[in-house]
């Protein structure tokens, strides 16, 4: 293992560490530190970015974020309640300190906000969809519904836009 290996290992162990930390502290983000640590494992330790990925509690996260698929409403929901549930306890130990429950109001209505607006994840419907018709099979075995088949279908028939 040379040295930018080493270091990007180095990295992506502290980042991981700082997203486990982030689980308990409402103040440190766990998302933006898990996806770079994905990213520093990447480039410099396939195993630990195996390992990483494979992980149960984070691997989907960092997959669906990867891949762009979106982030599930149950997903939504319980880090929400995390998220108020520790800005509460920490609320109730810093009571008496004015200015660090405004910082924990904003950064739970800023994170909140941030949270809703991410895009939700597309529902699985592998045996067809409303419409009756199961789809056609897909590389992985799925079947793609007609709905969503006819807006791709749709938009590869638009005439090309015009330039100016």
């Amino acid at each position: 293992m040379n040295i930018r290996n080493a270091l990007l290992t180095l990295a992506g162990s502290v980042l991981v560490a700082l997203g486990v930390i982030g689980i308990f502290l409402p103040l440190l983000p766990t998302t933006p530190f898990l996806i770079l640590a994905a990213m520093a494992f990447s480039a410099g330790n396939e195993k630990m970015y195996d390992r990483l990925m494979r992980t149960r509690h984070v691997g989907e996260y960092i997959r669906n974020y990867r891949d762009g698929t979106g982030v599930s409403k149950s997903t939504k929901i319980l880090s929400l309640a995390y998220l108020w549930a520790f800005l509460a306890l920490s609320a109730y130990f810093m009571r008496d300190e004015i200015w660090v429950l405004a910082i924990l109001a904003v950064v739970g209505i800023s994170v909140t906000a941030h949270v809703a607006m991410l895009r939700g994840a597309l529902p699985v419907m592998p045996e067809g969809d409303r419409d009756g018709d199961a789809g056609e099979p897909q590389a992985d075995g799925m079947r793609e519904p007609s709905r969503i088949r006819r807006c791709r279908d749709a938009s590869r028939s638009r005439p090309p836009a015009r330039s100016r």
